[in-house]
């Protein structure tokens, strides 16, 4: 990425010279909002983003739910491809677009939004790459009430939690972890929506679940539903997760990964997971 270059607002910076000044409204209240897109390349050659205007649409809602100035979308979706353009950028790809407050000042100040937005070539993680499966705590810390603070919101905040989570499970040994509702309900791992499968069944936490509603989660559902797999959304509980033939977390990231294991239950099977990955891959290359 050092080679690359980013956006500020309409202003092209080297990626290594972007930054955010540590007394800005972001920096010392912990508020900026962000989206990360997948851009693939198609069967034509092309590289075109998936779902960036959903993801963009998430973008103002968060902003609008924190009561913050939303963006022109039709100027980022057209400074996403320019960026694209300028890095000369012909295989798979992330990118990332921020909305930072720079100004300087206390929470009484104007919060004026500025786009940041990077770009980086991403193929497969190694969940993907080299077959592997993750392992997973079922952690005892659980996720902030949506009474408290809205879990649709993509905000930098909204994140802390589940990495100091994160950083316990790795201490023993795990790859990730589950997050849980404050009525000890499951939730989605760190960074990804969580799926279970039994009896041919998908089933994944109901969108009042103290969730993301996902991007690469609606693809999930609706593959599941072209491909005749009946998807339950609902409450699940521990006891619920443990009764589960498959189980496998998703997200525009980490694109898919199997769970071999949560806490000390193992988990043989993949193929469910399998058919509607190949699906998934099959569709945004289509775009």
């Amino acid at each position: 990425m050092d080679n690359f270059f980013a956006l500020k607002g309409d202003t092209l910076i080297p990626f290594t010279e972007l930054t955010v000044h540590s007394q800005s409204l972001s920096m010392r209240y912990g508020i900026s909002l962000f989206e990360g897109i997948r851009g693939y390349k198609n069967k034509n050659g092309a590289v075109r983003f998936f779902k960036l205007k959903e993801h963009l649409e998430r973008l103002n809602t968060s902003l609008r739910l924190m009561s913050l100035p939303e963006i022109d979308l039709v100027a980022v979706e057209r400074n996403s491809y320019s960026l694209l353009d300028i890095n000369k950028i012909s295989e798979d790809l992330y990118l990332r677009i921020s909305v930072n407050f720079d100004e300087l000042g206390d929470l009484n100040g104007d919060f004026l939004p500025t786009v940041y937005m990077t770009v980086n070539k991403m193929g497969r993680k190694k969940w993907i790459a080299e077959g592997r499966k993750m392992k997973l705590k079922l952690s005892d810390i659980r996720k902030p009430s949506k009474k408290m603070f809205s879990q649709e919101i993509k905000n930098i905040s909204n994140y802390a939690t589940a990495k100091v989570a994160l950083i316990s499970a790795k201490k023993e040994g795990f790859d990730n972890v589950i997050l849980r509702t404050s009525e000890g309900k499951i939730a989605e791992s760190a960074t990804s929506n969580i799926f279970c499968i039994r009896n041919g069944e998908l089933y994944t936490p109901a969108d009042d679940q103290d969730i993301l509603k996902g991007i690469t989660r609606k693809t999930v559902i609706e593959i599941a539903a072209e491909l005749g797999i009946k998807t339950h959304l609902l409450p699940i509980s521990e006891e619920d997760l443990f009764s589960m033939d498959e189980v496998f977390i998703c997200g525009t990231g980490i694109e898919f990964a199997s769970i071999g294991q949560v806490s000390e239950k193992v988990y043989e099977k993949s193929n469910i997971m399998e058919t509607v990955m190949n699906s998934y891959f099959q569709k945004v290359r289509e775009a």
